[in-house]
């Protein structure tokens, strides 16, 4: 259902990948080899925050009678947001706990109006979208006025499980990246490689640019700062310190191609993001920090309004 959809594309906003709320890590649950999050009201306040808030505000009617419908605006009631999965991407292996303000009786009701399914766990109300075949593909639970959790059933069950439990268990590796990247505005750790986390196909996409394979990827993390400009910093883990040092001459590759292109349109926009960055290896660790100045994200913006404006001019001439 809408509200579903809407609750995933906000770790969007996450993930372009919080500092650590506890309660939302508290539910993630014991089998997570991935999680990210978003400090909202950090982000907020920041000049890229204000930007995306304001596409929700101007470009989305159905997002406007949501609000309605709901009494949650992400916009003033959104405080944080954390995203688990448990490896390979699909409906029924990811979380997205979120805390907030919601009103539960608004939300109930919008439920029971689209015909969501409702069941009680261990004492607390979970709801199936009508549209969902199997019910790995989305449930969403209030586990009380400032909790909610979205995501595959078994997902948001083991979410339940964890809050009643109280008992934190996420593997120590695991942990420890949090507990290192969560500092940042917007983060995202992993302890999964890419092959587990559904990267490639046998036979298909196997090989990175410069001839790396899918497989020498092993751990990951990353994190933002939303200062004046967008900061962005990285740590890749490979299977040695030669993947390691053939990873970083693909980023650096992958810079020198944007340069070369310098002159073709939006180039501009993109050239001093590659011109920042700086790549390092320390063992099998490939590090690297880039920047994204403001004037970028004013251009991006400007060219996704462009493209808004577009579609909405061209919905009333093709409805005549």
């Amino acid at each position: 259902m809408k509200l579903i959809r809407y609750a995933i594309a906000l770790t969007v906003f996450a993930a372009v990948s919080p500092g650590a709320d506890q309660a939302l890590l508290g539910l993630v649950p014991a089998g997570a080899h991935m999680v990210s999050g978003l400090d909202v009201d950090r982000a907020r306040d920041s000049a890229f925050g204000r930007k995306i808030l304001n596409e929700m505000k101007q470009e989305d009617a159905g997002f406007q009678k949501l609000v309605e419908q709901t009494g949650f605006d992400p916009r003033r009631d959104l405080r944080s947001v954390v995203m688990a999965s448990a490896g390979k991407p699909g409906p029924g292996n990811a979380l997205v706990a979120v805390r907030g303000a919601f009103d539960i009786s608004k939300i109930t009701r919008l439920a029971e109006t689209q015909g969501a399914q409702s069941s009680i766990y261990k004492g607390i109300q979970v709801w199936t979208p009508k549209q969902a075949a199997k019910p790995s593909e989305g449930s969403f639970a209030m586990l009380d006025p400032t909790l909610a959790v979205f995501g595959g059933d078994a997902m948001v069950k083991a979410a339940i499980d964890a809050k009643l439990s109280g008992a934190p268990k996420l593997p120590a590796g695991l942990v420890a990246k949090i507990a290192e990247w969560s500092g940042m505005d917007a983060w995202f750790v992993s302890t999964a490689s890419l092959s587990e986390m559904g990267v490639g196909k046998p036979g298909q996409n196997e090989i990175l640019p410069g001839g790396l394979a899918i497989e020498a990827i092993r751990e990951a993390a990353a994190g933002v700062r939303f200062a004046e400009n967008m900061e962005i910093s990285g740590d890749i883990l490979t299977r040695s310190a030669q993947d390691a040092a053939a990873l970083a001459d693909v980023m650096r590759m992958l810079a020198n191609m944007i340069r070369l292109n310098a002159g073709k349109p939006g180039a501009d926009a993109v050239v001093p993001v590659a011109d920042s960055l700086q790549v390092s290896v320390a063992d099998a660790s490939t590090k690297f920090t880039l920047t994204v100045p403001a004037a970028t994200l004013d251009q991006m913006f400007s060219t996704r309004g462009k493209r808004v404006a577009k579609r909405g001019d061209a919905a009333p001439a093709a409805a005549r």
